[in-house]
């Protein structure tokens, strides 16, 4: 069913950063056939909860980065989610924001004013803030 709310609100491309365990205990294990059975493409990049991303999600998102990107020059609709939806997915909105030519504090600021509470580990925002 969120599924379907989601393809309707227009998403295009589903960004998923909780890990395949969580997927596992949340119950969703076929989130991405599902995303995909609405049309959608899905992008499964994970990140441990309260934490930032590693040398391999860098060398992921080098590679998958173009499709975020490309979808939202295209004035696609992107979703990008976690478990909570604030560390993780803030951190991952933050930096989208900081590639497409935002300040790295205005991205935050910019995220937790939609999302109060986003970014919400120190080490997320550091990690924020350090993006050239």
């Amino acid at each position: 069913m969120d599924v379907k709310a989601i393809a309707a609100w227009g998403a295009t491309l589903v960004l998923t950063l909780v890990t395949g365990q969580e997927l596992q205990a949340l119950r969703v294990a076929g989130l991405g056939a599902a995303v995909a059975a609405e049309g959608m493409a899905w992008l499964h990049l994970p990140i441990e909860d309260f934490s930032v991303p590693t040398a391999e999600w860098e060398a992921a998102w080098r590679e998958e980065r173009h499709a975020v990107h490309a979808a939202l020059v295209g004035g696609e609709a992107v979703l990008v989610h976690c478990k909570g939806g604030l560390g993780r997915a803030g951190l991952v909105s933050s930096r989208i924001l900081v590639e497409r030519g935002m300040a790295p504090q205005q991205a935050v600021a910019a995220v937790r004013a939609i999302r109060p509470g986003a970014v919400e580990a120190q080490e997320q925002e550091h990690h924020v803030l350090s993006l050239r």
